[in-house]
């Protein structure tokens, strides 16, 4: 049986013209009813210098939207 849902936490970097900002993104990912493909239904990113802990608060979140789509 295949999954329903994918879970996901990246890394990633965005930079503008003042600044480079690092953000960790959780993604939720649910497979398409009549495909093999998965389209994104829920993303949060939490950015490294807003919060210091926050591969922490990626890794509990992404716990959280577990319990919630499983």
């Amino acid at each position: 049986m295949s999954e329903i849902y994918k879970f996901s936490i990246k890394e990633r970097t965005m930079r503008t013209k003042l600044s480079i900002n690092n953000y960790y993104t959780t993604t939720v990912s649910a497979k398409s009813p009549c495909s093999t493909k998965y389209h994104i239904i829920y993303t949060k990113s939490f950015n490294k210098n807003t919060y210091p802990n926050a591969k922490e608060l990626s890794e509990k979140h992404i716990e959280e939207m577990k319990q919630i789509y499983c």
